[in-house]
């Protein structure tokens, strides 16, 4: 999803750090995917993961469809520091972050975790599951993974 809003931001001129305006367009793209889908007579049976940081939790509730698992992962409880040294720590040549000096990855990092810090807050207002991986992220990622392997079996 990142790339494709990257291209809608180059094509259509749009400012994607506007978190408001990027997540109503990314609702109404993948909602027409969707809506589109189940009117497919062929397919219809689709089941889609959204892997996406733009859609903010007022929106995905609103995707047109009747069998959605929401559910975000942040790091909200992790300070700038902590978290570029993990990142400096995995760091490797061609990722994007070795491209970034420190400065501006902070800079990036900070604004990360307060628009997590916002996501989780609207998650709770929303009754929407989030995971914070800000520590023991391994242990976080599998608690996510079996909270979504319960929710399928229903």
């Amino acid at each position: 999803m990142d790339t494709i809003k990257r291209a809608m931001c180059d094509i259509m001129n749009l400012d994607g750090h506007n978190w408001d305006y990027m997540s109503y367009i990314m609702y109404n793209m993948i909602n027409r995917m969707i809506e589109e889908n189940e009117t497919d007579t062929v397919y219809g049976k689709e089941k889609y993961v959204i892997d996406t940081c733009h859609l903010l939790p007022k929106d995905i509730k609103n995707i047109n469809t009747n069998n959605a698992l929401i559910a975000y992962l942040g790091y909200s409880k992790i300070t700038s520091e902590e978290y570029l040294e993990i990142m400096r720590k995995y760091d490797k040549k061609n990722y994007w972050s070795s491209k970034l000096n420190d400065v501006d990855l902070l800079n990036m990092i900070s604004a990360n975790i307060n628009y997590s810090i916002y996501i989780k807050e609207e998650c709770k207002k929303l009754n929407i599951k989030y995971f914070d991986t800000s520590y023991d992220r391994d242990k976080t990622l599998d608690e996510a993974y079996q909270y979504i392997l319960k929710k399928c079996e229903v």
